[in-house]
């Protein structure tokens, strides 16, 4: 697997994050978060992720990346996640992905629950660069080899 590969996987991992519905009370300090990739698979063209975060209770949105460092377009690769299980506390918690907004997965996080987690994979597409799959037209373009002379 290629170096620009996983580090491309790495801020896409990094840019799940989520944001709590606002209510009316004062902002919050901002909370921290931890990232661990497992990287075993990587021959497979799989990579693990595990992401927590601090909790608060109440309905929470987890948002996967559109936009990637150095792509000139939403392209964040949604289709290559795959596995999401999302807990709080430890404890799985049902997800539901957003109708309209494909990035976006609602959670409700329960009452005392002071830790987030959300682990998933990431297959790696082969032949790829950045995060981004290649566009409609660059599929077909005619290579060198197949030009008409």
């Amino acid at each position: 697997m290629k170096p620009t590969a996983l580090l491309s996987f790495t801020f896409v991992v990094a840019g799940l994050v989520y944001q709590a519905v606002p209510e009316a009370q004062a902002p919050a300090a901002p909370l921290a978060m931890t990232l661990d990739v497992d990287a075993t698979d990587a021959p497979l063209r799989i990579l693990h992720a595990t992401m927590t975060m601090g909790a608060k209770p109440g309905t929470t949105t987890l948002f996967y990346p559109k936009w990637i460092p150095g792509e000139h377009m939403a392209s964040g690769p949604i289709a290559n996640l795959t596995g999401l299980h999302v807990l709080a506390d430890g404890k799985e918690i049902e997800w539901r992905r957003d109708l309209v907004e494909m990035h976006a997965f609602a959670v409700t996080v329960p009452a005392g629950a002071k830790t987030l987690t959300a682990k998933y994979d990431y297959v790696v597409v082969s032949g790829g660069g950045g995060g981004g799959a290649p566009s409609p037209r660059s599929r077909n373009r005619p290579t060198s080899a197949s030009r008409v002379r």
